[in-house]
């Protein structure tokens, strides 16, 4: 597959209701890009958690979320209870209903979800500093910028994000990440699952 770098604005995201109606999210992509929330593949996505509630399922969906902003998540599941500090990271199965509570006031996560048997993520963290990547034939790499200052470049591109947008790299290519002054990125690496 040929490399495909594509830079996906902040003012270019999709709001929406949540699926249980508790909230708003800003929908970054979807894959396949007609796909809704019931349907998709692959959902990036910058959630505002606001207040106390309960988190939407998703059957058959692997979900990571990230805290990029507030002081903490509380996560209560039936069988455990997790913590998200600022810059970690939790994976999950979306069917699960974690009942979230922010802590000292609302929070935004990004959440990278992929359809089990279709996508797996394979990592999915915080970097403060330049990274060098490769992306594979079948795989991805998505990039959200929680600060500024960062250039992202693959074989032929190159773009320079602002705070809050995202970029998706698609194809075999090198993924090279540069910052100057220690700013912070979440990196997704995606790869197909055979079917």
């Amino acid at each position: 597959m040929t490399a495909v770098l594509q830079h996906l604005p902040f003012e270019g995201y999709d709001s929406k209701p949540w699926k249980n109606g508790r909230g708003i999210t800003h929908d970054i992509a979807l894959i396949p890009p007609n796909a809704g929330h019931d349907n998709f593949d692959l959902r990036f996505a910058l959630s505002p958690i606001i207040e106390d509630g309960v988190f939407s399922s998703f059957p058959g969906i692997e979900r990571v979320i990230t805290l990029i902003e507030g002081a903490g998540l509380a996560l209560e599941f039936a069988d455990r209870q997790e913590r998200l500090e600022p810059g970690a990271s939790l994976q999950f199965d979306s069917a699960l209903t974690p009942f979230g509570r922010p802590q000292g006031g609302p929070v935004k996560v990004i959440n990278v979800m992929a359809r089990r048997g279709l996508w797996q993520i394979a990592r999915c963290t915080v970097i403060t500093d330049g990274q060098d990547y490769r992306c594979a034939a079948d795989g991805m790499f998505f990039v959200f910028c929680i600060d500024e200052g960062w250039r992202i470049e693959t074989g032929a591109e190159a773009v320079t994000p602002a705070r809050y947008d995202s970029v998706l790299v698609r194809g075999s290519t090198p993924v090279k990440l540069q910052h100057q002054g220690g700013g912070q990125a979440i990196v997704a690496e995606i790869s197909a699952q055979p079917g």
